[in-house]
């Protein structure tokens, strides 16, 4: 598995592990997408390999189990959405810390999204940081690392994973991607620097959902049918949200002309430049600030539609 800008760090792994030097806890902290968690999974096949020359071979037994995550001894817990990581999920997974490996020479356990912890979760997973076994290895990735417990992060070496500048990205993306060049900036803009992202944006066809989204909102608005179908699906109407602040920020960066290199939806300009004139400045802040509240609003598990309602009743459709 390609690991591409995160090279350096499983490189630095591969050195603490022929000089037996790896810890027991590592803290991954970066955006959504930035590969924290390829890189935990490409460590667990590092120590694990059984074919390792200068890095995993990617093809032996064991590295394809842990690829196919069906290896016993590598244990992922990944909660999406922001939903809690429960207490039962991290006893039943850290119960196994001090067991020695069914088939590893090295048990990982990665935990992703720790921000998410409960209480009591985050204490359980203390205590085994307090403990340390010599059989496993602790991963852990984090999106907002100022959420993280500070007792936690003590106890862990951290490592940073930085977004790619949108040059270096595009032609990432370039050497695995036959796309038209609006659609490769694009990802990468939308993506905020983050290959993983991007390549889901790529293959996933939003960019083309993305556009379906802005030709209804700058001629419709949001109608209540359109509304009450999307509120359905959590995935829909955060893509939503996010597609349309997206939007209002481009509009705000032409309005005040602060140029082109940080417009996100360039294949739409003339469509931009034509919304952002419909509005003052005060009123696109005004949309953008709102949209800012109902996405606060949707994160905390309220009920968006009211306030939907007052985003449509802004607009100049």
């Amino acid at each position: 598995m390609e690991i591409n800008h995160n090279k350096q760090i499983v490189g630095l792994f591969k050195t603490l592990i022929e000089k037996k030097r790896l810890g027991h806890a590592y803290l991954f902290s970066g955006m959504e997408s930035s590969g924290k968690g390829e890189t935990a999974v490409a460590i667990a096949k590092l120590i694990n390999c059984e074919e390792l020359k200068e890095s995993f071979c990617d093809r032996c037994p064991t590295c394809l189990k842990i690829e196919g995550r069906s290896h016993p001894d590598v244990i992922t817990i990944d909660n999406e959405f922001g939903e809690s990581i429960k207490i039962e999920q991290i006893r039943n997974i850290l119960s196994q810390v001090k067991l020695r490996p069914y088939m590893a020479e090295k048990r990982v356990i990665i935990i992703e999204n720790i921000e998410n912890f409960t209480q009591e979760s985050a204490n359980a997973l203390l205590k085994t940081l307090e403990e340390p076994s010599a059989s496993s290895l602790l991963v852990l990735t984090t999106s907002d690392l100022e959420k993280c417990l500070d007792t936690v992060k003590s106890r862990c070496h951290i490592f940073l994973f930085y977004p790619l500048a949108h040059e270096k990205l595009v032609g990432l993306l370039k050497e695995g991607y036959d796309e038209k060049p609006e659609k490769l900036s694009f990802s990468s803009q939308y993506s905020q620097g983050c290959l993983g992202r991007a390549k889901v944006l790529l293959e996933g066809g939003f960019f083309e959902e993305k556009n379906k989204i802005i030709d209804k909102f700058i001629s419709q608005g949001i109608n209540t049918d359109q509304m009450k179908k999307m509120l359905e699906d959590k995935k829909k109407t955060k893509d939503f949200l996010n597609i349309i602040f997206s939007w209002l920020h481009d509009a705000l960066l032409l309005k005040t002309g602060m140029g082109l290199d940080n417009i996100v939806h360039q294949d739409r300009l003339a469509d931009l430049t034509s919304f952002q004139e419909r509005y003052s400045y005060e009123e696109l802040t005004g949309l953008k600030d709102h949209l800012i509240t109902i996405h606060k609003m949707f994160n905390e598990k309220f009920n968006v539609s009211i306030s939907m309602n007052i985003l449509q009743s802004l607009l100049k459709v």
